[in-house]
C-alpha cells in the first residue's frame, strides 16, 4: 500500500513532508528514531528523490566528518581511560577489603 498522491504529475507523500524529514534525518541515519518514524521516513524516501539525494548527502558529510574526528587524539578519551582504570582498582580494593574482613 502506498501513502502517495500525485499533485502536478509528481508523487507526493502523505505521511511526511520534506521539512519533517530534515529535522529526522540524523536520528535516522544514527538508527535511533522510533520505528514509525523509520517507517515514515522510508515511506517518503521512495517518492522523494530530493530527499533521497539529501540522504546521500547527509550520510557522505557523515562519514568524512567520523573520518577527521577519527584522525584526530582526543584528551578526553585518556581520560575516560584512566577513570574507568580508577574505578575498577577501587572496586577490587574494596572487594578485598571485605574479602579479607571474613
Amino acid at each position: 500500500m502506498t501513502s502517495a498522491n500525485r499533485i502536478n504529475g509528481q508523487e507526493v507523500c502523505k505521511v511526511m513532508d520534506c521539512v519533517d524529514l530534515k529535522k529526522i534525518l540524523p536520528n535516522y541515519v544514527l538508527h535511533i528514531a522510533p520505528e514509525d518514524e523509520m517507517r515514515q521516513v522510508e515511506e517518503h524516501l521512495c517518492v522523494c528523490e530530493a530527499c533521497r539525494r539529501r540522504l546521500s548527502s547527509y550520510m557522505d558529510e557523515s562519514e568524512d566528518v567520523s573520518e577527521r574526528v577519527g584522525a584526530i587524539p582526543r584528551k578526553d578519551s585518556r581520560i575516560f581511560e584512566y577513570a574507568v582504570v580508577a574505578i575498577g582498582l577501587t572496586t577490587f580494593i574494596c572487594c578485598l577489603f571485605l574479602f579479607l574482613q571474613r
